[in-house]
């Protein structure tokens, strides 16, 4: 496989290099102008490509002799995305319509798009949730995935590139930053860590499916070879865990108790998200290898090995 990662600096990227560079696989990366490449794990045969990949100028010379791209940009997350919707749309959709343009053009056989299982469902009317679902996102985050979801669709009708989407639950372990506002455990860790104080938004009780990033890097590789009628899986760990439990495992990993103050609930958040991983499993040949607590302690171990690596 001849693959490409763009947008491949972040959280999911530096996981999926890893994977790749462990099976053997070259690590070809693209990021935008600016990135420093020294947050990324050390492999000595990456390439690195930088620019606006929805620039023909830019993005062309990395796509060279590449059939697959693990397309995974984004400038927003559920919570900043309804701050501005236009820029999201600008950013995220259009830029995203304008790459996939260029990509065909250079003769990329498939895409491999992570979308969002957290919110393009929206509030479900039964969980787990399947991919027949309704979707009925309730944020721009949430819109603008699905919008990209049916481009794709398009592309396959219209030009025969090929695709595949995961709808990712809420993933978490090593290289995730605690910073973003996006995912709550690396963010709880850090601040327990460092006696800072954590915001909950509502009691607690909101329930989420959070999957191990080894277990997504094991759907993506899964997903660049699928060949099968089904484009879309959901990819989660099939259990739901509310964040006063989450809590509660992290506290007892580390020992410590975290200070925390309990806000009004948000209209963004979905009270329960709980993804049905049974097509993955099926037509994929892929399941979650890594229960919350077995996740926890492996996300722990690596932040305790290296104090040095970028986190």
């Amino acid at each position: 496989m001849k693959s490409l990662i763009v947008g491949g600096g972040g959280f999911l990227g530096k996981n999926l290099g890893r994977h790749l560079h462990s099976a053997g696989l070259p690590v070809r990366v693209f990021e935008r102008s600016g990135y420093d490449a020294a947050q990324f794990p050390n492999y000595q045969d990456t390439q690195w490509f930088f620019g606006n990949y929805a620039s023909g100028k830019d993005i062309t010379p990395a796509l060279e002799n590449i059939d697959t791209v693990f397309l995974f940009a984004s400038t927003t997350t559920p919570k900043t995305s309804n701050d501005d919707y236009g820029f999201d749309i600008e950013s995220n959709l259009l830029a995203t319509v304008a790459f996939l343009d260029i990509a065909h053009k250079y003769g990329v056989k498939k895409i491999v798009f992570p979308s969002s299982g957290g919110t393009v469902y929206g509030i479900p009317a039964t969980t787990p949730i399947a991919e027949h679902h309704a979707t009925d996102p309730i944020c721009s985050y949430g819109i603008n995935k699905l919008a990209i979801e049916k481009y794709l669709s398009l592309f396959s009708r219209m030009k025969a590139m090929q695709y595949t989407v995961l709808r990712i639950s809420n993933p978490y372990g090593p290289y995730q930053p605690a910073n973003t506002g996006q995912g709550v455990i690396s963010t709880f860790i850090h601040k327990i860590s460092h006696d800072e104080e954590i915001e909950i938004w509502g009691d607690g009780s909101v329930i989420r499916d959070y999957v191990y990033i080894d277990d997504v890097s094991r759907a993506f590789l899964a997903a660049a070879s699928n060949s099968s009628e089904q484009r879309i899986f959901n990819i989660g760990s099939g259990t739901g865990h509310s964040l006063n439990e989450v809590l509660l495992h992290i506290e007892e990993l580390l020992g410590k108790k975290a200070k925390k103050r309990y806000l009004e609930a948000r209209l963004l958040d979905v009270p329960e998200n709980v993804l049905d991983i049974h097509l993955a499993d099926k037509l994929l040949d892929w399941k979650p290898a890594y229960n919350l607590n077995r996740g926890l302690g492996d996300t722990l171990t690596w932040l305790r090995v290296d104090p040095s690596i970028p986190k």
